[in-house]
């Protein structure tokens, strides 16, 4: 078993994520292939008027990973990893 040739990644840069989820949920439904992991990018909006919190985007089947949702002057990233898999966050701190 390869794992690289049974991973199927999505990415999308949501530009607003709140205003997309069901959106991303319908398209979920009808691919033939479902993602390993689904990636997005620019989660929060812009002018965030309403602080976002990671709950409010969960997808079944799937763990949540998120990085500065809610945080202003973010954007804000999300990984969805399909729940069949193990998958576990490491914390980096880089000085770049």
């Amino acid at each position: 078993f390869n794992i690289l040739s049974s991973l199927n990644v999505l990415y999308t840069n949501a530009d607003c994520l709140p205003n997309k989820l069901t959106e991303l949920k319908q398209l979920l439904k009808t691919l033939t292939i479902k993602p390993t992991v689904i990636a997005i990018t620019e989660v929060n909006l812009k002018d965030a008027k309403s602080i976002l919190v990671p709950d409010e985007f969960v997808l079944d089947g799937y763990n949540l990973h998120s990085v500065n949702i809610g945080v202003k002057h973010k954007r804000g990233i999300i990984l969805y990893v399909d729940s069949n898999f193990t998958c576990t966050e490491i914390e980096h701190n880089s000085k770049f």
